[in-house]
């Protein structure tokens, strides 16, 4: 475990090594009057390396309010760890960018004001951070990544039979190669999700202003978004609810298979298109409000009822639900595509 003041801030680099050997190299850096004022400010600094059950922990301490506090003047702390990889770490940071590479047992950094970015976990990932990005590649287990306005990008995950959860309140969300449930949820930037495969389980996405892009994804859907658009390509459903909602932007899906899914679609004053690829077997519910309109091209359906503002039909033995509503005037297109089979 390395805990470190809110005072202080530097570059913190931890690597694993195969041997039962921990090292750590100290560099110091400052912005000062003179080199006098400089080793004055060192002499403030405090490094305590103890035990604490079954912990090894590294404390820096400084002096409660440094003089470099408030000033153009400043203190650096940068340290790089080497450090057995059958270990998890545990990092407080604060003001550090923190880089992680190794295979660690597991995870855990607390940070506010410095970038992160760890590689080759195998183990449970557990970040907090507010103000900058967060990047996590190649990691065996379950992930949590809580942050503020940064970004978040995460590649190579097996969150295995657990879950991955991704917050931002305004950042941008990307995630590509994931095995397992996924839970991304951000305000202002685009929610991107490539190469997700979630099984049986659940993707979840929910944005507010921002756009939600799927690409390769498989599971049951949990999509939201209110003022941007949605747009999915090659998206196979498993079996089980899935629900598609936006708000007044369009919805864009092509090639849907569904297999003894239900899926709903809603939108509010904006078109939906949903295009279907592999054998269709589905009951179709559409409908808009007055002055909306409806187009099935590509599928033989075989109506069972149809209104001024709604279609009702089967194809094949209707094994899957699909309901699209558009709550005001909006365009419905179901397509079917040159690969379809019925």
């Amino acid at each position: 475990m390395l805990s470190a003041p809110q005072n202080i801030s530097g570059r913190i680099r931890i690597q694993s090594v195969e041997k039962d050997v921990a090292s750590v190299a100290i560099e110091y850096e400052g912005r000062t009057s003179d080199e006098a004022e400089f080793r004055r400010f060192l002499d403030l600094v405090e490094i305590n390396i103890f035990r604490k059950g079954d912990k090894a922990v590294v404390a820096v301490s400084t002096a409660d309010n440094a003089p470099w506090e408030g000033s153009d003047k400043s203190i650096l702390l940068n340290m790089n760890f080497t450090l057995p990889e059958k270990m998890a770490v545990e990092v407080e940071g604060r003001f550090y960018s923190i880089e992680v590479l190794g295979s660690f047992q597991g995870l855990e950094i607390d940070n506010d004001y410095g970038e992160v970015y760890a590689h080759q976990i195998k183990g449970p990932v557990n970040i907090r951070t507010s103000f900058k990005d967060v990047t996590l590649g190649d990691v065996e287990g379950e992930v949590s990544i809580l942050n503020n306005s940064g970004s978040i990008e995460a590649f190579n995950i097996n969150c295995g039979s657990g879950k991955c959860r991704f917050e931002t309140t305004v950042g941008k969300i990307k995630l590509e190669n994931i095995i397992g449930e996924v839970e991304a949820i951000t305000s202002y930037k685009p929610i991107i999700l490539k190469g997700v495969n979630a099984g049986g389980g659940m993707i979840l996405a929910t944005n507010n202003y921002g756009e939600i892009r799927l690409d390769d994804v498989r599971g049951k859907l949990e999509i939201k978004t209110n003022f941007s658009r949605i747009q999915g390509d090659i998206i196979n459903l498993s079996p089980g609810n899935s629900m598609v909602s936006g708000g007044y932007a369009e919805i864009e899906l092509d090639r849907i298979r569904l297999d003894n899914s239900d899926l709903s679609i809603s939108n509010n004053f904006s078109d939906v298109r949903a295009v279907f690829t592999g054998k269709t077997s589905a009951h179709f519910m559409l409908a808009t409000d007055e002055g909306g309109g409806i187009h099935i091209k590509g599928i033989p359906l075989k109506p069972v009822s149809v209104t001024r503002n709604g279609f009702e039909g089967i194809v094949g033995e209707g094994e899957s639900t699909l309901e699209i509503n558009i709550r005001g005037i909006g365009r419905i297109d179901v397509l079917g595509n040159s690969g379809t089979a019925y």
